[in-house]
C-alpha cells in the first residue's frame, strides 16, 4: 500500500481497444503541469465487454502494477464496447479510445440501451467525458448520481462563460435537459434530482413553468418581492430540499432589503443547517457592493464567526460577479486570512475552482 500511501492524487487509465493497451499516469487537471515524481500504483482493474444487442460478453478483473501494459481482454470487435471500474468501485478514473468513447455515449442516447450501464458508470462517464459530449443525453437520464455529478461540473462551466457567446446555447441545453424533471415527485431519489434541476435552471435563469402540476412550485421560483421572501420565512412553507435554491435565488433576484433581511435572518438563527443555507444564500446576490460587504464581515468575528470566514469567500468566489471580488479580496488580506481564520489552508470554490494552500507564496 506504499504507493498509494505515500504518493499524492490517484491514477488515470487509458484503455486503447484496438490494441489492448493499458496505461496508468498521474491524474492532473491540467494536464501541462510538470511532475518530477514517478507515479505508478497497483490497481484492481475491473472491465465489462458488451455486444449492441446481446447480454454481457465477459466481466474481468485483473491487476495492473506497471504503467504500461497490454491484454487481448481489452480488445474490441467491431460491434462490441467497453466499460472499465465497474461501478467505480476503484480510486482512479477511467479513459478511452475515441471509437469506444462514441459508443458509450451512444449507449446514454438511448432509452433501452442505457439502463445497461449503472447508473453509477454513467456518473463516472459524465465526470471522466468533457460535459459538453453527455448533456445532451441528459433528457433520457432519471437516476440521481448522474444529475448530480452534472450539476457539480456544469457549475464551473457556468460561472466561465456566463459572460461570453456560448451562455445562450448552454442555457437552451440545460433547458431542454432538466425541463422534464422539474415536477413534484414522492420518490425520494426523484425529489433530489428536482432539486438539482431547479437550482440549475435557475442558476441560468431558464426555468420555464410548463406544465399545470408545477403551479405549486411559481411563488418558490418566480424573482421573490420582499414580501414574498418575508411570508416564505415565516411560514415555513418552503420544502427542505428546496430551501438553498430558493433563498439564493430570492437574494438574486432582490437588493439590499432582501439581503438585509437575510442577514437579520442568519444571525438568528439557531439551527445550524438553516444558518448554512443562508449563509450561501447571502453570496448569491448579484449587487457587487453587497458582495463587498459581505467579505468584509469576513473580517470581523463579531459578525462573520473565523470557522466559517473560509465557506463565505468561497461561496462568494463560486458567484460569477464574486468572482473577481473574492479574488481581489483573498490578495489583499491574505496576511489576516493566513493567521486568524481557522481554515486558511484550503479554499475550494466548487464552481470557480479557488484553492489557496498553505504551502503556497503570498499571493501576487
Amino acid at each position: 500500500m506504499n504507493r498509494w500511501i505515500l504518493q499524492m492524487g490517484f491514477p488515470v487509465v487509458t484503455i486503447d481497444s484496438k490494441t489492448g493497451k493499458i496505461s496508468q499516469k498521474h491524474f492532473l487537471l491540467d494536464p501541462d503541469s510538470v511532475v518530477d515524481r514517478p507515479s505508478c500504483v497497483l490497481i484492481q482493474l475491473t472491465c465489462s465487454k458488451h455486444r449492441y444487442k446481446n447480454e454481457d460478453l465477459t466481466q474481468k478483473m485483473f491487476f495492473i502494477s506497471i504503467q504500461t501494459a497490454t491484454n487481448t481482454n481489452m480488445m474490441l470487435g467491431p460491434d462490441d464496447w467497453l466499460v472499465a471500474n465497474i461501478k467505480m468501485k476503484g480510486f482512479y478514473r477511467v479513459n478511452y479510445d475515441l471509437e469506444n468513447w462514441e459508443r458509450l455515449l451512444s449507449k446514454l442516447s438511448s432509452k433501452h440501451q442505457v439502463q445497461r450501464l449503472t447508473s453509477t458508470n454513467r456518473a463516472q462517464i459524465i465526470d471522466d467525458r468533457p460535459v459538453k459530449t453527455t448533456t445532451k443525453f441528459l433528457d433520457k437520464e432519471r437516476e440521481y448520481m448522474p444529475w448530480e455529478t452534472t450539476r457539480r461540473n456544469l457549475n464551473y462551466f457556468i460561472l466561465m462563460f456566463d459572460r461570453s457567446e456560448v451562455y445562450g446555447p448552454m442555457q437552451v441545453s440545460v433547458q431542454i435537459s432538466s425541463s422534464s424533471l422539474i415536477k413534484p415527485a414522492d420518490n425520494e431519489g426523484v425529489q433530489y434530482n428536482q432539486v438539482n434541476a431547479i437550482s440549475m435552471a435557475c442558476s441560468t435563469g431558464t426555468l420555464i413553468i410548463h406544465s399545470p402540476s408545477l403551479i405549486s412550485l411559481i411563488p418558490l421560483l418566480l424573482p421573490l418581492s420582499l414580501t414574498y421572501w418575508v411570508i416564505f420565512m415565516l411560514c415555513s412553507s418552503i420544502s427542505p430540499n428546496l430551501k438553498s435554491t430558493v433563498y439564493c435565488s430570492a437574494i438574486a433576484a432582490g437588493g439590499v432589503e432582501e439581503w438585509d433581511f437575510a442577514w437579520s435572518m442568519f444571525k438568528k438563527a439557531t439551527i445550524a443547517s438553516e444558518a448554512e443555507k443562508l449563509m450561501y444564500a447571502l453570496s448569491c446576490t448579484k449587487q457587487p457592493w453587497l458582495l463587498n460587504r459581505y467579505l468584509e464581515y469576513c473580517l470581523d468575528p463579531e459578525k462573520i464567526r473565523k470557522q466559517d470566514a473560509t465557506f463565505t469567500i468561497t461561496y462568494i468566489a463560486a458567484n460569477s460577479v464574486g468572482q473577481s471580488l473574492a479574488w481581489d479580496f483573498i490578495r489583499s488580506n491574505w496576511d489576516h486570512i493566513f493567521n486568524d481564520c481557522e481554515r486558511p489552508c484550503l479554499f475550494y470554490g466548487d464552481a470557480a475552482e479557488v484553492q489557496v494552500v498553505c504551502s503556497c507564496q503570498k499571493p501576487g
